[in-house]
């Protein structure tokens, strides 16, 4: 089973089997409405699990992550890690959101 709505620019999608079980799905562009989408679901009986894939994200930048390294080596140090070793997003994105092929390398990171 497959249920979809578009909202603007989010996109929700809902599977199943037939247990009744549901996983659903958040998608959209920057600033879509994704997080206030999913704190209204959050609010919905029933639900057991909510799974943020941006912080989980955020969470691989974290100062001492191995990832730093790459991404420094990769983008340079001084351009996209600031002085306490923080990734510097805004700056990362600005050279990926520009770039496929800059985005490519950084998911494969």
């Amino acid at each position: 089973t497959l249920q979809s709505a578009q909202i603007s620019s989010l996109s929700i999608s809902m599977t199943g089997k037939r247990s009744g079980m549901k996983t659903l799905g958040v998608c959209g562009g920057i600033a879509s409405g994704k997080s206030q989408a999913c704190k209204i679901l959050r609010e919905f009986p029933g639900v057991i699990a909510h799974i943020d894939a941006d912080s989980l994200a955020h969470s691989v930048y974290a100062p001492g992550s191995s990832v730093i390294d790459e991404i420094a080596d990769h983008f340079g140090r001084g351009k996209v890690i600031d002085d306490e070793g923080c990734v510097d997003r805004k700056a990362l994105g600005s050279i990926v959101f520009s770039s496929p092929e800059q985005m490519s390398a950084l998911e494969q990171i």
